[in-house]
């Protein structure tokens, strides 16, 4: 792989994965964060340096690059990623936040409705 032209955005996706790898081992929800906020970090430097990478071959990447362009402003899960990237680089804000669990059901019914029997395993 030494003629590897994506060396480092394959790079960051492995910084990416062992970002997630350290996230399911933290002990606390402050190593969470960080390791959280490290993995958007790579995963948005991924694509960066895939665009630059590509510059020189610019013809035959474009078409494929503007397919999953679309695709990171359509689908909800990339666009939760790069806003939540974006949130963590140009704000003060928390990322994550600590909750309560709870949980709660709601109709779609405007009209109202019932349950006759309801069973949780």
């Amino acid at each position: 792989m030494a003629d590897d032209a994506l060396k480092q955005p394959r790079l960051e996706l492995a910084a990416a994965a062992k970002a997630l790898a350290d996230m399911r081992a933290a002990k606390s929800l402050d190593e969470f964060e960080i390791e959280w906020r490290s993995c958007l970090n790579h995963l948005e430097k991924a694509w960066q340096k895939t665009e630059r990478c590509c510059q020189h071959v610019r013809a035959e990447f474009q078409p494929w690059q503007g397919e999953f362009h679309k695709l990171r402003k359509k689908d909800m899960l990339l666009r939760y990623l790069k806003q939540a990237r974006d949130a963590d680089n140009h704000s003060v804000q928390d990322v994550t936040k600590l909750q309560p669990g709870s949980r709660g059901y709601k109709f779609m019914n405007p009209r109202g409705g019932f349950i006759k029997h309801m069973e949780i395993r």
